[in-house]
This record gives structure tokens, sequence and C-alpha cells, in this order.
């Protein structure tokens, strides 16, 4: 298939399901209120970010199961596909009981929820631990089905999965209490039959492969190896995406986080579009690096000009829509008190969104190591950064910390992928 098609299905199953978004988030809010519904929007980018527990293996499968198929060794697959479903399982039980153990901590103290709502986000907590495992092993399986280049098949899925996270919800208010817990329910069952659909598409792919615990040693290593560097990124990265609302609710409190979380879903949903073409390229770019680099570097080249004219578009059009839609759609104070953060996040989209193809375009050339270091980096110079511009400046303050940190992802991004290069892209 080609790359045009495949990036058109990613598109299709990453922002059709905000069809569904836009319908239930009005009624979520009127149902749980201002502060409960921050709340669940914090559950939501918990769930959305459980995948880390993969260590990284998800991308490695990518990576690997294409630069078989490229390189004649297919036949080695279904056993590399068997060790990372046996390495993400465990992992995702122990990722359970890790982030099980933290819902306390989270509920009483550090999100500064107010006290009739700590109960009710406590137990969401604990629910929402559940979805661990069916989350890291759905991510082995994504991968694997990424690799064989299946972005119909993946992406009818995501569509799926991200229709069932705003719906799911719904049903449950309209069918139980009006709870924090009730919601995470509902997550955490449509996870699991997210997982039943990607196991019984691995089967159509791989069709000897059964769900067991079984691994091979020498696979192992080799997805580990990828994988160890890609685990930093995917533990650190969703610090760095999630923090700045976790310490606008500790610092603000979690009647805040919703003016800030409301345009940063809105603008991050631009970056479907380098996200879609960054996962269509990466398995191609994969086994380019190692046959044609010319042709490679032509590729990214032509992804990073595409990125900028579409992004620059989308960001400048949500600034000059934001107050109109946004009022229509929730209320004029929202848009009022929402507005800053958003042009600030809408001008940091488009470093992003072009940073993302040099960040898939690193992984496949050199494996994950330099956006491991990268993100470590990061990590220990934008926290800090968050917390005095949160506590000096509000929201306003967390989505100016994020505008500097996209500008400087793509500077650095760039420069680790012109490292031993004759010619920039």
């Amino acid at each position: 298939m080609s790359i045009r098609k495949n990036t058109l299905w990613n598109l299709a199953g990453n922002g059709l399901p905000l069809v569904a978004g836009a319908i239930a988030i009005p009624f979520l809010m009127e149902q749980l209120g201002t502060e409960r519904f921050g709340i669940v929007t914090i559950i939501w980018t918990i769930i959305g970010y459980l995948s880390l527990f993969d260590f990284g293996l998800g991308r490695a499968l990518t990576h690997i199961t294409a630069h078989n198929l490229g390189s004649g060794a297919a036949d080695d697959n279904l056993k590399i596909l068997k060790t990372g479903a046996y390495i993400t399982i465990v992992a995702g039980f122990a990722g359970a009981v890790v982030f099980a153990l933290l819902a306390y901590g989270m509920a009483f103290r550090w999100l500064n929820v107010t006290v009739q709502y700590q109960w009710d986000t406590f137990y969401a907590l604990l629910i929402t631990a559940a979805a661990v495992p069916f989350t890291t092993v759905s991510a082995a399986f994504r991968g694997t089905l990424e690799g064989h280049e299946k972005f119909k098949e993946v992406n009818i899925i995501k569509f799926l999965f991200g229709t069932a996270t705003f719906i799911f919800p719904v049903i449950a208010l309209l069918v139980t209490e009006a709870t924090v817990a009730n919601v995470a329910v509902s997550l955490v069952i449509a996870r699991a039959i997210t997982f039943w659909i990607y196991l019984r598409k691995i089967q159509e792919v791989e069709s000897d492969y059964r769900f067991t615990l079984k691994s091979h040693k020498v696979f192992g290593k080799k997805l580990i190896t990828f994988g160890s560097w890609m685990t930093i990124s995917n533990i650190i990265s969703p610090i760095l995406v999630s923090a700045d609302r976790f310490i606008i609710s500790g610092t603000l409190g979690a009647a805040v986080v919703a003016y800030y979380t409301v345009p940063f879903e809105i603008v991050v949903r631009l970056l479907i579009i380098p996200g879609a073409i960054g996962s269509t390229i990466f398995p191609r770019l994969s086994s380019l690096f190692t046959s044609d680099r010319q042709e490679a570097d032509k590729l990214v080249k032509k992804s990073v000009l595409v990125i900028a004219a579409v992004m620059f578009f989308l960001s400048t059009s949500l600034i000059l829509l934001y107050k109109p839609v946004v009022t229509l759609w929730l209320s004029n104070d929202f848009a009022e008190q929402s507005f800053e953060s958003a042009l600030l996040l809408s001008i940091g989209a488009i470093f992003n969104g072009i940073a993302y193809i040099y960040y898939t375009a690193v992984q496949a050339k050199d494996g994950s190591k330099f956006t491991g270091i990268l993100h470590l980096t990061e990590l220990l110079f934008y926290i800090p950064v968050l917390l005095f511009a949160v506590s000096k400046f509000g929201i306003r303050g967390a989505a100016f910390a994020w505008l500097l940190r996209m500008i400087c992802d793509l500077i650095l991004l760039r420069f680790c992928y012109s490292r031993g290069r004759h010619s920039v892209v």
C-alpha cells in the first residue's frame, strides 16, 4: 500500500473519533462538573499513555518486523511476536501494580482534589490500573501490524477505541451514577475490547500465533536492545506531555485543569497529521536506511516540507476560530479564560509537528538511543521551568513553557538527524 493511502488511514483512525469527542465533552462536563471533568481528562491522559509500560517494544516490533520483511528474514517474525507479547504481558501486570500503589497519593495529595471527590478519584485510579496489561500487549500487536504496514486494520481499531473512549463514558453516566469511578470502568472495558480485536487481527497476519506465555531469548535480546532507550522515552515522554496538567492541579487546584486541558487537547489533535505521516514512513525508513540512504533522505525532506505547510495553516486557523467555536461549544467565559493558552499551544504545535518527522527519522536511522538521551535531558530542564512558570503565571505559564520545549525539541532532533550526513535536510 502506498504512503499516501497509509497516511490517510492514519488520519482517519486518529481524526474521526474527534467527532465523538465534540459531542461527548459538553455532556460529560455538564454531568460531572468542572473539577471532576478535569479529573476525567487526567484519566484520559493516563489511559492514553499506559503503553509506556511496554518498554518500547511496540516500536521495536515495528522496526524489526519491517527490517526482516525487507531483508528476507520474515520467518523470524512469529518468534519475535511471541517474545514481544510475553514481555509486554509481564510488564503490563507489573505496571498495573505500580500504578495501583500510586493511586492513593495522586487522589489524596498530589492532584489537589477537593475533599468530597477524593475517594471517587482514588477508586477511579485503582480501576484504571486494570487497563495496563490490555494496553501493553495491544501495543505489541499494533507494532507488529504496523511493521507489516497493515495501517488499514490498525486504524479501524484506533477509530473504534478512540470513539469508545468518549462514548463509553457517556453511556456509563446515562445508566449509572455520575462518578469518575464509573467513567474509569467504561474506559477499562473499552481497552479490553480493543485488546481482543487486536488479537484477532494479529492472528490473520500470523496464522500460527496463539496467545501464550512463551519467549525466545535471542529475539528477546534483540527487542530489548532496541527498546532499552525507547523505554526511557516511553517513561519520560508521557511525563513531559502530561506534567503540565498535574502541576496545574497540584499548584492551582483541580478545578483549573479543564481551562488548560481543553485547549491543549484541541491543539494536540492537530498533531494527528504529523503523527499519521510519521507512523506511515517509520517502517519504510527502517528499510530504506539500510538499502537506499538517498531515497530515505528525500522522503524525510518531503515529509518535513509538507508538515511545515500544513501545521502553519492549521495552527493559524485554530487561533482565528478558537473563541467563536469554543463559545458556541462550551461558553464565552471558558473561551476567554483559555484563549491565551490556546494561542501559545497552537504556535508550539507547528514546531512539534516538524520535530515529529525528525523524531521518526532518527529512530528509523539510529535506533532510539538519541531520542532517549534527548528526552532525559529535556526532563531535567523542563520540569523546573514548568513549575516556575505555573507558580508565577498560571496556565499561561504552562502553555509558554510547552512552547519553549517544542522549539528546543525541533532544534535538537534536527541536529541528531543531521549527524554524520553530508547534506542537511
